[in-house]
């Protein structure tokens, strides 16, 4: 039997049975779990089940973990609701740079849900609320490490004062970075059809404008002289474009090691994340800044 997905192209249905099912819905739940790649699994749902299946296994999923896995109810709804917009919107096809826009779009609307909706269950402000959860995320963390070193003690101030200007920014940025990294492991392991816009051949070609990497300059150069409130803003400004133009960076390097074999992109793949950990993600933040120069000067852009 086949069935029609949402831009019309068919595709297989899977035999249906509790294995498959459950096997879709543990890995939704590992998703969540890791809070970084929840909309990874969701997208294998949406790609390899008929509807309403993978609603219903995001579902069984959250259930899980939460039940299971003691993942606060607060962050399940937020992750369920995130990665299941993100695997439905993937499995319609759109282009890279419009999905981008809708979650960030949508981090800010599913942020500032979640904060003024647990504020007025707590009876507070809003302000006073983030404020409250800030310090009570820290106030945990300090209690795993020691207190007697000063270095560590003056890091928790820094850290506390941007967490309150720039903790938006830095959600709406770790969306983004979950959707690219689950887009992109799943355009790796050959999950998109070849007509997918999501597809490993397709990506490689996507290039970003330039004036986001005139905004990236921009932006760059404000942070270094802005000062108090506004040195948060213009950093946290910049750290979105970053996250932009690092995906950019990714697909710049993928582009140059496209003919290669495929154990080599593997590998070159796992040390851009690996070094991206260790490092920062500025130097490939860097290459795709500066790409659309590069690639308008070759002709290709």
């Amino acid at each position: 039997m086949r069935i029609l997905n949402d831009n019309g192209r068919q595709r297989e249905s899977p035999q249906m049975g509790f294995l498959p099912l459950l096997s879709h819905s543990l890995s939704s739940a590992l998703g969540i779990g890791t809070v970084i790649i929840s909309p990874f699994p969701m997208i294998l749902s949406h790609l390899r089940l008929p509807e309403p299946w993978p609603k219903i296994t995001g579902l069984v999923g959250a259930a899980l973990a939460l039940t299971v896995l003691e993942v606060p109810l607060a962050l399940v709804a937020l992750l369920f609701v995130f990665g299941l917009y993100v695997a439905d919107t993937v499995a319609r096809g759109p282009q890279l740079w419009r999905l981008i826009i809708y979650v960030g779009l949508l981090s800010v609307v599913l942020g500032s849900l979640e904060v003024v909706t647990l504020s007025l269950l707590s009876h507070s402000n809003i302000l006073v609320f983030w404020k409250g959860m800030i310090n009570g995320l820290l106030d945990q963390l300090q209690m795993i490490v020691p207190k007697t070193d000063n270095k560590i003690a003056s890091s928790f101030v820094e850290l506390r004062s941007l967490l309150y200007y720039q903790g938006p920014f830095l959600f709406v940025s770790s969306a983004i970075f979950s959707v690219w990294l689950s887009v992109g492991m799943a355009a790796h392991l050959g999950w998109f059809p070849a007509d997918h816009s999501l597809c490993s051949e397709r990506l490689r070609k996507t290039r970003i404008s330039i004036w986001v990497s005139s905004l990236f300059v921009v932006f760059f150069a404000a942070k270094t002289v802005a000062q108090g409130p506004w040195l948060h803003y213009c950093e946290g400004l910049f750290r979105v474009i970053s996250t932009i133009v690092f995906i950019e960076g990714c697909i710049v390097l993928s582009s140059f090691f496209a003919a290669r074999p495929a154990r080599l992109r593997t590998l070159v793949y796992v040390f851009t994340m690996v070094f991206t950990a260790i490092v920062g993600f500025f130097p490939v933040a860097s290459l795709g800044a500066f790409s659309p120069w590069y690639f308008r000067k070759r002709g290709t852009l």
